[in-house]
């Protein structure tokens, strides 16, 4: 136990940055891509505070009002550090009215495109081996991210992109997973941004004194991605791996072993360690005598020391006025679906016992809620973040259980074993009735839990 302590203290004093070398987070603009050279980004570099005015931010969390200028003359107002081309990727139609679906775009400068559409299953859904058990809901590989790249004829270190929800509600979530996986593969805080907000909320003219009309804004259709994208991953100077938490980072952190503050992102039922068939359930549906029913975690609860902030407390849901999706009610779908103010979210963080400084490790279920909070606290409060992108479909399953067919999940004495009292709490093993999935991928004498950011590492090189 004592050699693993020593992998888990070293590993997470590199997620940290505390062993990093040769970086420089103020010399972004030195850096030439064509040189080859990579960066490697500490968690400080990585986050950025928004302004108080969000009217102010140019990347990070921008406003509507910022989109309609960018929108309208891409030429003028862009950022002044951006001087390629704008990329819309919006993520469902904004559904105001069928003429008026998609955030307007001249297919030169400013691109819009159906993101959910064109390229969004396999950056959402990747399944790989971080070395101990496949995570079925990772962040995508090299591969995968230069095919996206090349679909859309993005250039990352040249382009802006501008991720943005046509609805709000669960598209908020999509929104911040895309952005953190764009993170992740080295796109900077410069060169992406998330617009506050629903489209179809923040640029109505019944909400937007800049929108005299929908169509001032909207169009019909998306643009086709003008494709045949030639950068790869690869041409993105900087390596932000350390954004992605391993489950022995996060044991390490839960055991006291290893400095960080664990949010859990998920609801008040989840953390208390209730059975919730909604909830409670794996990524995977092949348990079952059919082999195609839901599959369900070993053991419910929360990582040891964990604070509470549910992913929804982080937007406004209930500032609904009008009906500006047109379906004649007025109701939370016509809500802003807003960030709270940096003032607010800020309190929230202090009341859950946060003090400046501390790295931050949100998760929640498939890391998909744990991405708002990620996005909160590395693009609007400026907070060192790393998401454990393991979270509870991993976490709920290292245990020493039964699986479905029987068979034990972990040794009683396995170092991965998170089914503890110095790595969970409020633990509550799910009942027989369920199908307790196995713990797929299994290698229960793996080293180390850092696999797949190796090898993330490795194709950057």
């Amino acid at each position: 136990m004592k050699m693993k302590t020593n992998k888990i203290l070293i590993a997470s004093m590199m997620t940290t940055g505390l062993f990093l070398t040769g970086c420089n987070s103020d010399s972004d603009s030195n850096l030439n891509p064509a040189e080859n050279t990579i960066e490697t980004r500490t968690l400080s570099s990585l986050a950025s505070r928004s302004a108080n005015d969000i009217n102010q931010n140019q990347s990070g969390l921008v406003s509507a009002n910022t989109v309609y200028d960018w929108v309208n003359n891409w030429e003028q107002n862009r950022p002044e550090n951006i001087q390629g081309r704008l990329f819309v990727l919006q993520l469902n139609s904004a559904g105001a009215e069928d003429e008026f679906n998609f955030i307007k775009h001249d297919d030169e400068n400013v691109f819009t495109i159906d993101y959910l559409d064109c390229c969004s299953t396999p950056t959402f859904s990747n399944t790989r081996n971080d070395g101990v058990s496949n995570l079925p809901s990772s962040l995508p590989d090299g591969e995968t991210m230069d095919g996206i790249l090349a679909t859309l004829g993005v250039n990352p270190n040249e382009d802006m992109i501008l991720i943005v929800s046509g609805d709000g509600g669960g598209t908020n979530l999509s929104a911040t997973r895309l952005w953190l996986t764009m993170s992740y593969w080295g796109v900077t805080p410069e060169h992406i941004a998330i617009m506050d907000g629903s489209a179809t909320h923040q640029l109505h003219p019944n909400n937007n004194a800049s929108v005299n009309a929908l169509s001032d804004i909207f169009v019909a259709n998306a643009s086709t991605p003008p494709g045949n994208g030639t950068t790869s991953v690869k041409d993105i100077p900087y390596d932000a791996t350390v954004i992605n938490a391993t489950m022995e980072n996060v044991m390490a952190v839960a055991s006291g072993e290893q400095p960080g503050f664990i949010v859990d992102a998920r609801s008040e039922d989840e953390y208390l360690g209730y059975v919730d068939l909604k909830k409670s359930k794996a990524e995977e549906k092949t348990c079952g005598a059919d082999g195609v029913s839901q599959c369900y975690t070993a053991f419910e609860g929360h990582i040891k020391g964990a604070a509470r902030i549910e992913w929804t407390t982080l937007f406004n849901t209930n500032d609904q006025t009008v009906d500006v999706n047109g379906d004649g009610i007025v109701d939370s779908k016509d809500a802003s679906h807003t960030y709270k103010n940096l003032a607010d979210l800020e309190q929230l963080y202090i009341d859950a016992g946060y003090q400046e400084g501390d790295t931050l490790y949100p998760y929640c279920r498939t890391a998909t809620r744990a991405s708002a909070n990620a996005f909160v606290q590395m693009a609007i409060l400026g907070y060192p973040t790393a998401v454990y992108d393991g979270s509870w479909t991993q976490w709920g399953k290292m245990a020493d259980a039964l699986d479905k067919n029987g068979n034990q999940m972990l040794a009683f004495d396995n170092q991965w074993r998170t089914d503890v009292t110095n790595y969970s709490e409020s633990i509550t093993y799910n009942p027989d009735y369920l199908n307790v999935q196995q713990i797929n991928g299994l290698n229960a004498d793996a080293a180390s839990t850092n696999a797949i950011v190796e090898e993330d590492k490795a194709y950057k090189q």
